[in-house]
């Protein structure tokens, strides 16, 4: 009989061995989960750290590359320290970048030639002759490219 008093068509076919080797069983896969449960904390945790460790020397480099092009671009521009201050990477190599390229290197010189008192096409009273190119003249090549000549003066 059960607790209430009624008769239990399975109560006889339980018994207490095998309740005990049943919860013997379960005690064994709750150990063994706990365990698993352990050594996958432990694994979380180590990744963990190793992302905080790998976020703290990216933060690290982009301060540093952050204060050279920051540098960089002071010492190349008209910016001031406080304009820059606040900016991203993304921003000063954008700024870097748009400064390389502004930048000219070596000097430019006139095209007619330095010193030159007459322009190519025109005559020593002043006036333009029309049979003188300022270009010079078309002189095709054998590879049938054109070449312009310019004449000395």
């Amino acid at each position: 009989m059960n607790k209430m008093g009624k008769e239990c068509n399975d109560c006889d076919d339980l018994n207490v061995a095998t309740l005990k080797n049943e919860l013997a069983a379960a005690t064994k896969k709750i150990d063994d989960l706990t365990t698993q449960n352990k050594e996958l904390t432990g694994k979380v945790t180590d990744a963990e750290k190793k992302a905080k460790d790998a976020n703290d020397e990216l933060t690290k480099y982009k301060e540093a590359e952050k204060k050279g092009l920051a540098e960089s671009i002071l010492k190349r521009s008209d910016f001031k320290a406080e304009d820059l201050k606040d900016k991203s990477v993304e921003d000063l190599r954008t700024i870097h970048a748009a400064i390389d390229h502004v930048k000219i290197e070596g000097t430019v010189k006139n095209v007619r030639g330095a010193g030159d008192k007459l322009p190519l096409n025109m005559t020593a009273d002043g006036k333009i002759d029309p049979t003188k190119s300022v270009m010079g003249n078309p002189v095709r090549q054998a590879d049938g490219s054109i070449k312009w000549v310019v004449k000395e003066q």
